[in-house]
């Protein structure tokens, strides 16, 4: 994750489908430019393994989206060239997005079954209501994957409460001009998205088919940096219970005076009991890491009997 908010947007060369640029910038000033290019070899091997232009499209982009990333993961300040060439040479790294499994945050799999949450009743009368209150719908990995409702890491950041519903496909066999069919036209049921909502109610949206990067010219994809989790005020004081209680044990064996235990500071031994979750939360003080040791003293030593 990013230590600093950035906005990807998407400018398509419209001649030249597999060429096209990345911006990155945040509230109006661009950090740099990526120029994304595939070679000819390389789109000859996409489109071996992927016939249809928008999902060799769609995983060309989620390669490039996923390098520039990759290049601001660990970047502490955007000192990083204006300017950034990507030329795809290889096309091993596209085919694994091309060979992956959709990503979908409204997937949630319950035991060995897979749900859809963005569905609706209206929609999809095989959508039922969850234990929680959610309307959820049976789904499989091939129905998403087919589903036209974009990846998480292309969709827009923009774009919020997808309706994702079924539909029953019909197609029929290619047949010769002239010639008779043979075999009857067959039905697919597939998943479709045929609504969802905008942040900023652009009319772009329609259906939100198109809110992926080549699509909506409004597209973008804010990343930003990752919140610290929270750590309670208080928990339940487990540890220093169980050190009073040995204490006290230790106390009755050998004599009220001789305390096993000696507290240096109540708030530095409570700390023990806290969540810690980075090296300034571990010590006592920012100023003093790798001491909450030295919160309590094991003072105890058995008499000589």
């Amino acid at each position: 994750m990013s230590p600093f908010p950035f906005v990807i947007q998407y400018e398509p060369n419209n001649s030249f489908p597999f060429q096209f640029c990345i911006r990155v910038g945040w509230q109006g000033k661009t950090y740099f430019t990526a120029y994304v290019e595939a070679g000819e070899d390389v789109k000859d091997a996409l489109f071996d393994a992927e016939k249809q232009v928008d999902k060799v499209r769609d995983s060309v982009a989620r390669w490039a989206i996923h390098e520039v990333e990759a290049q601001l993961q660990d970047a502490a300040d955007v000192r990083i060239p204006e300017f950034v060439k990507l030329k795809l040479s290889d096309p091993a790294p596209v085919l694994e997005f091309v060979a992956a499994q959709k990503e979908c945050v409204y997937q949630i799999r319950e035991a060995r079954d897979l749900f859809c949450v963005a569905t609706n009743a209206k929609f999809d009368s095989t959508a039922v209501v969850s234990p929680g209150g959610k309307t959820q719908a049976p789904t499989s990995k091939a129905l998403c994957r087919a589903c036209d409702l974009p990846d998480t890491d292309i969709l827009c950041s923009l774009l919020t409460h997808p309706i994702v519903g079924v539909a029953d496909v019909t197609s029929s066999p290619n047949v010769p001009q002239g010639a008779t069919a043979t075999t009857p036209p067959s039905t697919i049921r597939k998943r479709m998205l045929y609504g969802a909502m905008c942040d900023e109610g652009r009319k772009e949206l329609v259906r939100g088919v198109n809110c992926r990067p080549g699509g909506n010219a409004c597209w973008r994809r804010i990343v930003e940096p990752e919140q610290p989790s929270a750590v309670p005020h208080y928990t339940a004081p487990g540890l220093t219970q169980s050190l009073d209680y040995l204490d006290a044990i230790w106390r009755l064996k050998f004599g009220a005076r001789n305390n096993l235990i000696r507290i240096r500071s109540a708030s530095a031994t409570a700390a023990l009991e806290t969540n810690c979750s980075s090296r300034e939360e571990f010590s006592v003080t920012p100023q003093r890491p790798c001491r909450r040791s030295e919160a309590t003293e094991c003072a105890g030593r058995a008499p000589f009997r």
